[in-house]
């Protein structure tokens, strides 16, 4: 499993009281190695002298050169929150996230349309350079989210013409197109099987990047149990000396969280359209007993008009629904996943999708820090209908048993009115009057 993101406890002096289960993966250090020292020592004498000033920059955000316990080093995005315990003394929570340079190294250059050409596929065409043409094609650009851990190749919507011209790798009866997207799990090709016009995707991950987890394997073993229209078809399994790759059905490649940038914010009417859809789609996997484990926009595709839920390689198949994986994408984590305890599948799902809507209305997220997170703490603009309101309240209780299942958020009013009874406005916050606030 590979591992990029953990949670530290530290006091008032900036020592260290607590580690997540990922601590060790990360740095190398068990927790005992590192209870009751400076937080300093996970870092290079060069960023060492930064810490102690950040640790009082509460919400602040800093990327600071990391070192593991075998002097290797590595750059991490710091974030830090202020948690009361009701005693009167406070614990500081400090988010580590892993930005991975190889990553970042195996995107496209400017001059290329993919770089990466793994050990066990062949050359079969050269790559095509970017050029400033005006034929409705756009060059590369990066776009990064919002969590900083993924990149994606913005590509042109070829045509097969374009496509075959555009062919540069083959792997088994398969041949690869663009680069869509690249993390620190996994690439992901168009590819198309040869003489066959349909476009497919190939999902790859070095099995150094595997571990003993295997969470690509495991993402294709729950992939063909789910069969639903808003789920991508999983095909084929491929497996090199070096690589593990999935084929999968083509769903697009814009995503629900870029669709909603684009406009900044939907109107309810298109926001509960596109809820109750993905909604669905969680639903039917929560009753064959999968529970997704990263629910937030990115992981939504739109392609002609349809939704697709995408992305299973953090799910797990459970029939008590309890998990321990530490998982997920921290705007979108449930308060019981960042504190790393036991917690249930689909109480867990429902918190992102909870996150979801929210985002989906606004154009903005819930939580602006862990702390608003374990509290509970939210704000929903005036703008948003009476309905609306009360589904999201409904959904972001901290406590998981407070929550609604799917298949009762289903049967929610809002979710079953008719367009003319939503108040749908479309105005901004400061053109509809006082925000309205959430503490649970």
């Amino acid at each position: 499993m590979e591992y990029s993101f953990s949670v530290v406890s530290i006091n008032g002096t900036g020592n260290i009281v607590a580690v997540d289960e990922s601590f060790p993966h990360i740095f190398g250090y068990q927790g005992e190695d590192c209870i009751g020292k400076p937080l300093e020592m996970l870092f290079t004498d060069q960023s060492k002298g930064k810490v102690q000033s950040w640790i009082t920059m509460l919400g602040q955000k800093q990327i600071l050169e990391s070192r593991h316990k075998d002097s290797s080093t590595f750059p991490v995005e710091l974030t830090i929150s202020e948690i009361p315990t009701g005693t009167g003394v406070s614990v500081l929570i400090v988010a580590i996230q892993k930005i991975d340079q190889q990553a970042i190294e195996l995107l496209p250059s400017r001059k290329r349309k993919n770089s990466y050409i793994g050990p066990n596929m062949t050359l079969v065409s050269p790559s095509i350079t970017d050029n400033n043409n005006n034929d409705g094609g756009s060059s590369s650009q990066l776009y990064n989210e919002n969590e900083g851990t993924e990149q994606f190749v913005k590509h042109r919507r070829l045509s097969l013409a374009d496509y075959q011209a555009c062919q540069i790798l083959k792997l088994g009866s398969y041949v690869i197109g663009d680069l869509i997207s690249v993390n620190t799990k996994s690439r992901v090709y168009l590819a198309r099987r040869e003489g066959e016009e349909e476009l497919l995707v190939v999902k790859m991950s070095d099995r150094s990047c595997l571990g003993s987890d295997d969470r690509l394997r495991r993402e294709f073993e729950i992939g063909k149990l789910l069969q639903h229209e808003n789920i991508p078809k999983y095909f084929e399994m491929l497996e090199t000396p070096s690589e593990v790759c999935i084929v999968l059905e083509y769903c697009g490649d814009e995503t629900l969280e870029a669709y909603t940038k684009k406009k900044q914010r939907l109107s309810e009417s298109e926001a509960r359209t596109f809820f109750n859809t993905l909604l669905d789609a969680v639903n039917y996997c929560h009753q064959k007993k999968i529970f997704h484990g990263d629910i937030k926009l990115s992981n939504v595709l739109l392609y002609n008009g349809k939704l697709h839920l995408i992305d299973f390689d953090a799910s797990k198949e459970s029939c008590s629904g309890e998990r321990t994986t530490f998982c997920g994408t921290t705007a979108y984590m449930a308060p019981e996943m960042v504190l790393n305890s036991k917690y249930q599948g689909d109480t867990a799902d429902v918190w992102g999708l909870g996150v979801c809507l929210f985002v989906m209305v606004t154009g903005d997220y819930p939580f602006s820090s862990l702390a608003d997170t374990l509290s509970g703490r939210f704000t929903i603009p005036s703008y948003v209908s009476e309905g609306c309101r009360a589904l999201i309240s409904r959904i972001l209780k901290v406590q998981p048993t407070e929550r609604p299942l799917c298949s009762e958020i289903l049967k929610d009013p809002w979710l079953n009115a008719r367009d003319s009874d939503l108040q749908d406005q479309c105005g901004t916050p400061t053109e509809n009057g006082k925000e309205i606030s959430s503490t649970n």
